[in-house]
């Protein structure tokens, strides 16, 4: 401004002293009046220049300047509570207390200071928690607090729930007990922390102490806690249990969501009652509670495992008519109970109803196909399968090769077996007792207790421990062998009780038909006597 009006002021006064009408007088009066407000704006304080407005408009673009928040993810797959939120922003980065310009050493400047030293020792305690060291991170919170910054259920929440990601419920719960002793009042998510991973830890009965300990405390408990009582029991399938938690939950006001019904519909599934998990499901509607695609699948997964095909189709069908999204775990649950009944053309006409709504297919899918080709002892099928899976570039696993080791076995094709076992091996994918156990079957039956043998030598050195189920091979294929290997049985027997394998109802047959009935009696009557095995096994074989 200023500058421009010298320069207005020594044009004009430039043009009237060279062209005269004026002359001198001009360029006097022009450079007069130019130093007079030079001079006069001086004078004035500082910062007057710079209106209020700008002030403002300073400080409102620091303020957008500053790091949002993150949204947190939802608890346990669940939507997130009021109190997950208030802790997300806690969690999350802080602005400069330059932005909110307050009076040094008033009250509203203390207590602004307090808060902002809070969420730095939280964003610190956070920062430290994501990088999976619950013990560092516990120093660090020591190391804070002895420094003089003040901590709240949030930094200790953030603590617990680092112990509980690293599997360290123990941990987790000694700082919910050092929370208590320092003064501070868990909430609820200190306390669904902890249950969460209970629950994943089948531990159900200190999931519902720690619902009581929430009761007791005052602490206001919404649908979240309730899910995870629901769940926990359902995943055991005790529909009873979790009905109750339910019912609790409707009596403290609270209405079940979709979450819950799918909880019970589950329960359902686990019990492999259909039934059940369509009155669920129909419960839901009732409600006015809109099914999913997580509830339409949990109820065909259901119908896979009750072997109720037509009941399986029946809801996948009313999920696409009705326009829901499918996805792979639908399909694949509809291919399994395809997959149950040996049904290998209904499997793989839903195969291609997926590629029609453009899922993309992963293990599970081709695990269940091949199961469904293994059914019906259909190599051929289940090769092809296995090489579609192999050119897909889908992550496969042991299982999936397992799958087809079986499908050979059952075929009684023991060269495609060890091709397809080796084929496995080449690509690096670790084996377990299970797939060995697959690739033994065929040749026990036939009596070739010499391949059993070794493949036995094969998972020794392999270091994974002999079970029950290859014990059975091992014994089934001395007793089929001609002539049978009576003392290898034996020796065999006896080796794995003193290794501490189980013995059950199948591993006594194949022992029996091994070294003969009079033979296994007494064996079982000293391996009883020394303690080796449980009493009353000698009694329970004397009687079959």
């Amino acid at each position: 401004m200023i500058g421009t009006t010298l320069v207005t002021t020594l044009v004009f006064s430039m043009d009237k002293f060279f062209h005269g009408d004026g002359g001198l007088w001009f360029y006097v009066l022009g450079f007069g009046s130019a130093y007079l407000y030079l001079h006069w704006d001086r004078a004035l304080p500082k910062g007057r220049g710079v209106s209020k407005m700008k002030q403002h408009s300073f400080i409102s673009e620091r303020h957008d300047r500053v790091p949002q928040p993150k949204a947190k993810p939802s608890f346990g797959g669940m939507k997130p509570s009021n109190t997950d939120l208030r802790e997300s922003q806690l969690a999350a980065p802080v602005a400069d207390s330059e932005c909110a310009p307050h009076q040094v050493g008033s009250p509203s400047s203390k207590s602004k200071d307090q808060k902002g030293n809070t969420a730095k020792l939280n964003y610190a305690v956070n920062q430290s928690a994501m990088r999976g060291d619950p013990a560092k991170t516990q120093d660090l919170l020591t190391n804070l607090e002895n420094s003089g910054l003040e901590s709240d259920a949030t930094s200790y929440n953030l603590l617990m729930r680092a112990f509980c990601k690293a599997n360290d419920i123990a941990g987790a719960e000694k700082v919910l007990e050092r929370m208590i002793a320092r003064g501070l009042k868990p909430n609820e998510y200190s306390f669904n922390t902890l249950m969460n991973a209970y629950a994943k830890s089948d531990d159900i009965t200190a999931v519902e102490e720690l619902m009581s300990r929430m009761f007791d405390s005052g602490v206001v408990v919404t649908g979240v806690s309730y899910a995870i009582a629901i769940h926990a029991w359902a995943r055991h399938g005790d529909e009873q249990r979790a009905e109750s938690w339910l019912n609790r939950m409707i009596g403290a006001g609270i209405q079940p969501d979709c979450v819950n019904y799918n909880s019970l519909i589950h329960a359902s599934s686990v019990n492999k009652d259909a039934d059940r998990a369509e009155y669920w499901f129909e419960q839901m509607r009732s409600k006015g509670v809109e099914p999913t695609v997580t509830s339409y699948t949990a109820l065909v997964d259901a119908c896979s495992k009750s072997l109720d095909v037509k009941k399986a189709e029946k809801w996948m069908q009313e999920l696409l008519d009705l326009g829901i999204e499918p996805n792979v775990v639908s399909f694949s649950s509809m291919i399994d109970a395809c997959a149950r009944v040996g049904d290998l053309e209904r499997a793989e006409c839903w195969h291609g109803k997926m590629q029609e709504w453009g899922v993309t297919p992963n293990v599970y899918i081709y695990s269940a196909l091949i199961n469904a080709c293994a059914r019906s002892c259909d190599v051929e099928a289940a090769c092809a399968w296995l090489e579609k899976a192999e050119v897909s570039g889908t992550s496969l696993d042991s299982v999936i090769y397992g799958c087809v080791i079986n499908a050979c076995g059952k075929a009684d094709d023991t060269e495609r077996a060890m091709k397809v076992f080796n084929q496995m091996r080449n690509q690096g994918i670790r084996t377990h007792v299970v797939i060995y156990g697959a690739l033994a079957r065929p040749f026990a039956y036939k009596g070739d207790y010499m391949q059993v043998e070794k493949i036995a030598e094969d998972m020794v050195a392999e270091g994974i421990p002999l079970n029950d189920y290859f014990l059975y091979m091992i014994l089934l294929s001395y007793s089929r062998a001609k002539p049978r290997k009576a003392d290898r049985a034996e020796a065999a027997f006896c080796k794995a009780i003193a290794e501490g394998v189980g013995i059950n109802e199948r591993v006594l047959k194949a022992l029996s038909q091994a070294v003969g009935r009079a033979r296994c009696s007494q064996l079982l009557e000293k391996y009883e006597r020394d303690g080796m095995i449980k009493r009353g096994t000698l009694a329970a074989f004397q009687e079959s």
